[in-house]
């Protein structure tokens, strides 16, 4: 439960600071695509456990709205159990995009497909004894539906190239997730 109200407190901020930096009357005349790719750390199960992440994402900004396509693959990070448990999303996001000099910032939501394995009922050991290193566990594969949400920052030395931090979560009935990352940025950013 501790869990849930993370994710929920985190998809409240991110809504409310989407709505008030949509106020942003400024508007820029541009059309601009780039990818981002990264890797980081979510948390999917009770909250305290972290396991990585990594984040592949396309985007198009025009006139300030930023249109995403992304892929966010967490795993939890487990050691002589089998199999580990695992979630994804492929999600659309819409948002709003504020540039800077040398940097951005961003903030969307969307809709995702999300799946990924759970473990199941306990099937056997590997070993036995003293020399038994693990278990081995029933896999129960599951999709359902999200929402995704993403916070972003970037510095963008170049027209080019940027680097930058994601934070993002997914409200969804199966596994809600929240995590951040690391990312590269290439494309045309200016």
């Amino acid at each position: 439960m501790k869990s849930n109200t993370r994710v929920y407190s985190f998809l409240i901020f991110l809504i409310l600071s989407l709505t008030s930096f949509a106020q942003d009357t400024a508007v820029v005349k541009n059309n601009n695509i780039w990818i981002n790719c990264g890797i980081g750390l979510s948390s999917f199960r009770s909250g305290d456990e972290f396991g990585p992440a990594m984040n592949f994402e396309i985007s198009y900004e025009k006139n300030n709205a930023l249109f995403s396509c992304r892929f966010v693959h967490n795993t939890e990070f487990v050691l002589f159990t089998s199999p580990a448990e695992t979630v994804w999303d492929f999600g659309l996001l819409y948002g709003k995009i504020k540039k800077y000099a040398y940097g951005s910032a961003s903030m969307s939501c969307g809709i995702s497909l999300i799946g990924g394995v759970r473990r199941g009922d306990y099937l056997s050991s590997s070993g036995s004894g003293w020399f038994s290193l693990g278990s081995n566990h029933d896999k129960r594969n599951f999709y359902n539906i999200g929402i995704p949400v993403e916070a972003q920052l970037f510095w963008t030395p170049t027209s080019v190239f940027g680097v930058g931090v994601s934070a993002f979560a997914n409200l969804n009935l199966d596994k809600p997730f929240y995590g951040t990352t690391l990312l590269l940025q290439l494309g045309n950013l200016k």
